[in-house]
């Protein structure tokens, strides 16, 4: 987080800080406050903070508790006579985890088409077009079933004047393929 600290006649102050969770501990200083300036200060996000704004004499003049979120930008107002504003939010902190939360509303509705599809090709519901092998496929399958040809382990098949959606009456030889032993 980033704490921008507006300093407005208020010479000489420090802030110091330290986390919540760190129990009777001294507070550390983090920064020198630059007088009539606004202080950009790097905060760490993962305890509250407790944040303490004194002038040389050593007096806490500001003391507050705070829980900043990461990549958010916080400001603070100091008047001349010490009077400390609340800290305000500039900008909202950003969430890293919405990138995959808009990653999964694509790939969740994609993925539910993708099997549907896969469904209807499956029980033959509208094969004309979910279909994704070619028409000359369609017509060997159902030119080969529908006709009685004698296959014989090995040797190779001659289907005569079929019609495979060509236009062509020249007769095609297909050649099984049988494993053979090694």
């Amino acid at each position: 987080a980033c704490l921008q600290v507006w300093a407005d006649n208020v010479p000489n102050i420090s802030l110091w800080l330290q986390t919540k969770e760190c129990y009777k501990c001294d507070l550390l200083k983090k920064e020198n406050i630059s007088n009539n300036r606004v202080t950009n200060i790097r905060l760490n996000t993962i305890y509250s903070l407790w944040l303490d704004l004194t002038n040389d004499s050593s007096h806490n003049n500001c003391r507050t508790l705070q829980t900043f979120e990461e990549h958010g930008v916080y400001q603070w107002n100091i008047s001349k006579n010490f009077n400390c504003s609340q800290i305000k939010q500039i900008s909202a902190p950003q969430d890293l985890f919405m990138p995959f939360v808009y990653a999964l509303l694509l790939i969740i509705p994609s993925f539910a088409v993708w099997f549907f599809i896969s469904y209807l090709q499956r029980t033959y519901v509208v094969p004309s077009v979910f279909r994704f092998a070619s028409k000359t496929d369609l017509d060997i399958e159902n030119t080969a079933s529908s006709r009685d040809v004698p296959i014989i382990d090995g040797s190779d098949v001659e289907l005569k004047n079929a019609d495979f959606g060509t236009g062509s009456n020249e007769p095609v030889i297909i050649h099984p393929q049988i494993p053979t032993p090694v």
